[in-house]
């Protein structure tokens, strides 16, 4: 698991957002720490290694 760190200057820009956007980039944010590999980016590394995944 990874930790996502948000800067002071980052969670006071955060702070000023309406709640609806706060929740959906703070989820977001949530899953990059359980997968910080987006689909995009687990296919274009598995064309690079000839289909294999690692």
């Amino acid at each position: 698991m990874y930790n996502v760190v948000i800067e002071k200057k980052v969670a006071k820009m955060l702070d000023k957002l309406p709640n609806e956007y706060y929740r959906l980039i703070r989820k977001h944010l949530l899953e990059l720490e359980e997968n910080p590999l987006t689909k995009e980016e687990c296919d274009a590394s598995s064309e690079k290694n000839n289909g294999k995944r690692y």
